[in-house]
């Protein structure tokens, strides 16, 4: 008697002879979280089309952007009415407006210190309350984010409130105003006895960008606040694997081994006494509670960014054990999940958690050499609804891991899919889409299901020859003679018996409960099964049955 009252996933790494008894050798197209064979609906299309020849997309909103190429995609907040991007060919920062009707306006984004030092003219005083004075002006976009002051001016000696004329101001790209500063000294008291003379930049006034000169006669007492932008700086040309720290409202990047930090609520401004250089290449970086997950082309990083100061994001943890990341062709090449974040690495899919533990969620499934056969450079990745599906250019996988990606993952179950996804995506509303054929598909979302194909390992029979008194000893349920003579499923599926010799024993829709008979099998070294509908299958036996079995007297 052979029965299967729970079905499993496939194993590649193991020959079927080492298989279980409930698990496959195919398992295609099928559900297995409740332990019986189940279907998934069809896939429809999803509403919005992408661009031809698209390779990735996302989600903005209702909108729905994507690409010929790998891009790095990230938000700061709804409120600033668009998202930023960088690219794997050194175009740098980008900013995409995106309006009700999901148009897009790109632009390189920061905005750059004028290199041109203005020059002042005026009658100059030489009285005692003359006062000596430079100008300074700065750039502001259209958000409000301010440059880095230009060089300063010649130096004039004048009176307060003396006419002083201000030209040469010439406005870089995306500024729409231009901020004039002029220096003044005061004092600051260093304790009780002495004071120190202290210069500052302090706000003049604001022009068009377009004006080239402007007339100072504004008194000392009115002048506006400090210049507060010395040490802002633009964006780093060539910065890739964009992120956004969304606990601190900044944004994160890399070029090489060197990773940069923008200033909080300044997404313009990317101060050079944030950057950290780390000893390996960096592959990619994601976060999760402020935390980075850094993949290098050996070692990850996991750097603490809960605590950013005037010096450094510390503390930068490097793991010892070499773990390099090979998932850079195409995009969504690791994920960040609730676990941690999964990765492709030679010897498999690694899960990297916030504190420093690894796991290879793949080494029950795929041995080396098997991973290496599946171009794992290739991959693409989604966490969705419990399950991590991802795709190479060899083959769709879907893995259970059931909500316990840890230990030895003894309830996890893995089936291959039909899909050939060029990129994959979990939506906010939690649906699974995939880029297919320059179209976007909803993963189990049509209104009709899918065929699916289950097939055991092999099923051995015992071969031994036996003699008339050995048969007459053994129950009709042992007899080995002409085993198996029947079926008995509980579901709906079309049924295939195979045997040793490769010919169809039994082929037929079954959908109820009783016991079918087969013709007599005999002696054979194996049986296979193959179950294939849409239908719920919970158990299936083969057996002898009391009709058909020959007690040899």
């Amino acid at each position: 008697m052979f029965a299967i009252s729970h079905f499993g996933g496939i194993i590649p790494r193991l020959a079927d002879h080492m298989l279980a008894e409930y698990q496959a050798t195919v398992a295609h197209d099928v559900k297995l979280r409740n332990g019986r064979l189940e279907a998934w609906r069809v896939p429809c299309q999803f509403g919005r089309e992408p661009v031809a020849n698209a390779k990735m997309f996302w989600l903005y909103g209702c909108c729905m952007p994507s690409w010929t190429q790998i891009m790095d995609v990230a938000t700061i907040g709804p409120d600033w009415g668009g998202y930023f991007m960088t690219d794997h060919c050194g175009t740098g920062l980008q900013y995409v407006a995106v309006d009700e009707c999901c148009n897009e306006t790109a632009r390189a984004y920061g905005i750059a210190a004028p290199y041109n030092a203005p020059f002042v003219n005026a009658s100059e005083e030489c009285s005692r309350d003359a006062d000596a004075r430079s100008y300074v002006y700065t750039c502001v976009d259209e958000h409000g984010a301010e440059s880095a002051p230009s060089p300063a001016s010649n130096i004039i000696r004048v009176n307060d409130g003396t006419s002083v004329t201000i030209s040469g101001l010439v406005a870089t790209d995306n500024a729409v105003e231009i901020n004039i500063y002029r220096s003044a000294s005061g004092f600051r008291q260093m304790d009780g006895k002495v004071q120190t003379p202290v210069t500052e930049f302090l706000y003049v006034d604001t022009i068009p960008a377009g004006q080239s000169s402007y007339t100072d006669e504004i008194r000392t007492l009115a002048l506006g606040s400090a210049l507060e932008t010395q040490y802002d700086r633009m964006p780093p040309r060539g910065m890739t694997g964009l992120i956004s720290i969304g606990d601190q409202v900044r944004l994160a990047a890399f070029i090489r081994n060197r990773i940069f930090f923008s200033e909080q609520f300044q997404p313009h401004n990317w101060p050079a006494k944030y950057d950290l250089t780390l000893d390996h290449n960096i592959v990619r970086m994601m976060v999760q509670d402020q935390r980075i997950f850094v993949t290098t082309d050996s070692v990850p990083y996991i750097i603490d960014v809960s605590n950013c100061d005037d010096t450094k994001c510390t503390p930068v943890s490097q793991l010892e054990f070499p773990l390099p990341d090979i998932g850079c062709v195409r995009p969504h090449g690791a994920i960040m999940t609730e676990h941690g974040m999964f990765y492709a690495s030679p010897v498999g899919i690694i899960l990297l958690q916030a504190n420093g533990q690894w796991h290879i969620v793949t080494s029950k499934w795929f041995g080396r050499d098997e991973w290496a056969r599946l171009m794992p450079d290739t991959i693409r990745m989604a966490y969705w609804e419990g399950y991590l599906v991802f795709a190479t250019d060899m083959a769709t996988f879907m893995l259970d891991l059931n909500g316990k990606p840890y230990g030895d993952m003894s309830d996890g179950e893995l089936c291959t899919l039909s899909i050939r996804p060029d990129d994959l995506l979990v939506s906010n509303t939690g649906k699974l889409l995939y880029l297919e054929d320059n179209k976007v598909w909803v993963w189990d979302g049509g209104d009709k299901y899918m065929s699916y194909i289950w097939e055991s390992r092999h099923i051995v029979s015992d071969n031994k020859a036996y003699g008339n008194n050995e048969q007459a000893a053994m129950s009709l349920a042992d007899s080995p003679l002409w085993w198996p003579t029947e079926i008995k499923m509980s579901g709906e599926a079309t049924v295939e018996l195979y045997d040793s010799n490769f010919h169809k024993v039994f082929d037929r829709f079954l959908a109820d409960t009783k016991a079918h008979k087969i013709r007599r099998c005999g002696r054979h070294p194996w049986y296979k099964l193959t179950l294939t509908g849409s239908g719920n299958v919970y158990s299936i036996s083969l057996g002898n049955s009391s009709f058909t079995a020959y007690r040899g007297q």
